[in-house]
């Protein structure tokens, strides 16, 4: 089961980045999103970007998934 949820990007290489959220790197395909730049927030469905979102959105989401 892929869960969506909010990443920022840390390192981009080519139509790949590593996101960090909650603590853990993964890292995704940013072809959707190609203009994504370091320390962009975006929402990670798998191992794919989905959209760009603000830090403020993505923060939203996280205090959401957290049950906080």
């Amino acid at each position: 089961m892929c869960v969506t949820f909010p990443g920022k990007i840390i390192s981009k290489k080519g139509m790949t980045a590593v996101v960090e959220s909650n603590g853990r790197k993964v890292e995704i395909k940013i072809d959707a999103v190609p203009d994504v730049k370091k320390e962009d927030w975006i929402l990670v469905y798998g191992d794919l970007a989905l959209k760009r979102m603000s830090k403020k959105e993505a923060e939203e989401t996280i205090k959401i998934l957290s049950n906080d």
